[in-house]
């Protein structure tokens, strides 16, 4: 099993932080809703920040306040253009082996090895990548309300986003995971194919499910489980 090594997602003066993101929105966070014009020059920036670097868990979360499944598909594509990790956590640079590969539709709808294998670093961070663009929505910038919310208030789509790795690490050390059935849900639902069968997704389901969760003293909050302060 290909792991997530702390290479892959270290950060570093060029890792966009929430700090940085609150900055780079601040034109339109008091914005409810975005023209379309606005809308396109904010999915633009953001695309451009991060075709060639990395941000932190949180950020990707709060990204899916703002990005569809198209516009997600679009950073990847740049960053792999860079010769980047598809997977916007990951800061890996590889020029031989990651690069844009002519590849035909059947093969990139099945999502055979030699087209993923040329566009992350490793199949964890490739279904990882699968598995929070599924979480993302369709619906266009533009056509998105209440996106002045406050970050992470009550009912918010980023509240709902799940990172495949945060909970991959969380196992590894232990920690208890109140969600997990939904995971699993999730892992079952992606239509992962690896050489036509979806073993990988499958062996992080059997790991998910044999995952005997321990009993700790207190309450754990959703801020623990994501690191965030």
């Amino acid at each position: 099993m290909d792991g997530i090594t702390i290479e892959d997602t270290r950060t570093d003066a060029n890792t966009i932080t929430v700090e940085k993101f609150h900055d780079l929105l601040l034109p339109v966070l008091h914005k409810p809703i975005l023209t379309p014009k606005e809308a396109n020059q904010l999915t633009f920036h953001l695309t451009e920040l991060l075709m060639i670097n990395n941000c932190e868990p949180k950020v990707l979360r709060i990204l899916s306040r703002y990005l569809s499944k198209k516009s997600y598909e679009e950073i990847v594509e740049e960053r792999v253009i860079e010769h980047f990790c598809g997977y916007p956590l990951c800061k890996h640079n590889d020029p031989k082996k990651i690069k844009d590969m002519q590849v035909n539709s059947l093969v990139k709808s099945l999502k055979m090895p030699r087209y993923y294998k040329s566009r992350y670093c490793c199949k964890n961070h490739y279904l990882c990548s699968e598995f929070y663009k599924n979480q993302l929505s369709f619906e266009a910038l533009f056509m998105r309300v209440n996106l002045n919310q406050p970050w992470f208030a009550e009912d918010t789509v980023e509240n709902g986003v799940v990172l495949l790795d945060q909970y991959i690490n969380m196992k590894e050390k232990g920690i208890e995971v109140d969600d997990l059935d939904n995971v699993i849900d999730m892992l079952r639902r992606m239509n992962v194919e690896d050489s036509g069968s979806d073993t990988k997704a499958q062996e992080l389901i059997e790991k998910f499910e044999g995952f005997k969760v321990i009993e700790h003293t207190g309450t754990q909050k959703s801020n623990d489980i994501y690191g965030n302060e």
